[in-house]
């Protein structure tokens, strides 16, 4: 058996499924009120905590695309009147808590737009160039923003305490922080520090980036670029299940899990392109999610959405269609383990076989990764069980026969 190390969060805050609401593309209003009427559909995918790509005003001033990036950030204590007004962000906040969700706001420390107050009243709090001038941030190519220098205190504590702002007036729970390796370290561990001691309740916390010293500052978990790395290997028979095994159980209690986010799916591929069709990409979802971690789900993903969803513009998902595929994820949603107790790995050479304990019964997954069908021995018959994949009974002998790419999830009891 892998033990699984202990998730170290409050249970008042452990996520079972994350969802990722891009506003422009959740509803065909692609605002507030849009989101909210979506709630109870992500209740039925077992979701029960909602990370809100950014809400906050966007600069005019250098941006890019139709609507300018939701990563360019004009005020951090304002809402984005694209997306509504404060009552309806409030609406929003407090319909999600009546559902049992949690609300985790996307939060942009590293840069402001350029038409940002801050830069007139405290050109001080800015990165310069030799000449003086004001620079966007190194190393990177986004010119639609303003690098910020965390040497200023004062910077640090209007930073600090606009985050608090959310926690205080809205009762958000907690930030994803976008590019957290872009402010030092010493920023964070106080930040989120003082967040900690004035927030009142816990918080989750969630760092864009897969550094180790952001776990010791405040942080409750990184982003598992490495999984999603072998999880495609996996897909593309380059790498074994049992190596994707190992990768998956490293660590998974600290790891934050997806197959897609806003960032792939706008700048790569969407999910079914990229691990081959509607029944792999559930498939990669399934091996990501049931191996531990905190898994999150991004828009129209539950639907197979397989068009790029572009961040400086509108999209509009047609969540009406493909309601099979949608009941196999609201299925599957409400089976994944959020237990601690192990994994016992089964897998063949083509087959990835796994089961996930807990005190009364044991989950099984069951997955082939190749586009061919193949015959996988399993490790006892197990007679009738009900896959939460097809919706169906199955009959489960010693071996097994799998279409391609399919994928089969069931518990069983323990005697």
């Amino acid at each position: 058996m892998i033990v699984l190390a202990p998730v170290l969060v409050s249970q008042q805050v452990k996520p079972h499924l994350i969802y990722e609401i891009n506003f422009r593309a959740f509803s065909q209003e692609g605002n507030f009120k849009g989101a909210d009427r979506g709630l109870e559909r992500l209740q039925s995918l077992g979701v029960d905590c909602l990370y809100l790509m950014p809400i906050y005003p966007v600069g005019k001033l250098k941006s890019v695309g139709d609507l300018g990036s939701p990563y360019c950030v004009q005020d951090y204590t304002a809402v984005n009147p694209e997306f509504g007004s404060e009552s309806d962000f409030k609406n929003l906040v407090d319909h999600a808590h009546k559902l049992g969700m949690k609300v985790l706001l996307d939060w942009v420390a590293n840069h402001t737009s350029w038409d940002n107050p801050w830069i007139k009243a405290h050109p001080d709090w800015y990165q310069k160039d030799e000449s003086g001038t004001i620079i966007w941030p190194r190393g990177t190519n986004y010119r639609d923003v303003a690098a910020l220098d965390f040497r200023s205190e004062g910077l640090r504590t209007a930073m600090t305490e606009a985050m608090l702002n959310w926690v205080a007036r809205f009762r958000v729970d907690g930030f994803r922080c976008d590019y957290a390796i872009g402010p030092p370290v010493e920023f964070w561990t106080q930040a989120l520090g003082t967040l900690h001691k004035q927030a009142r309740k816990p918080l989750f916390l969630v760092a864009e980036a897969d550094r180790g010293d952001l776990l010791s500052a405040g942080f409750d978990c990184l982003y598992d670029w490495k999984t999603y790395g072998a999880c495609q290997a996996l897909f593309q028979q380059k790498i074994s299940p049992k190596a994707f095994i190992r990768q998956a159980t490293k660590d998974s209690n600290r790891q934050f899990r997806f197959v897609t986010n806003h960032d792939e799916t706008a700048w790569n591929k969407p999910a079914p392109s990229l691990f081959g069709g509607d029944k792999a990409a559930l498939g990669a979802f399934i091996v990501t999610a049931f191996t531990g971690g905190f898994p999150m789900l991004y828009t129209g993903e539950e639907i197979g959405w397989n068009s790029q969803i572009p961040i400086f513009g509108r999209s509009k998902v047609d969540f009406t269609s493909n309601h099979e595929l949608l009941n196999a994820y609201q299925r599957v949603g409400k089976s994944i383990p959020n237990s601690e107790y192990g994994l016992n790995d089964f897998s063949t050479d083509q087959t990835v076989i796994f089961s996930r304990s807990s005190k009364v019964a044991l989950t099984w997954v069951i997955v082939n990764p190749t586009k061919v069908k193949i015959q996988a021995a399993l490790p006892q018959a197990f007679g009738v069980i009900f896959d939460e994949v097809s919706g169906t009974q199955l009959t489960l002998g010693s071996s097994i026969t799998l279409d391609p790419n399919q994928s089969i999830v069931f518990r069983k009891k323990i005697q």
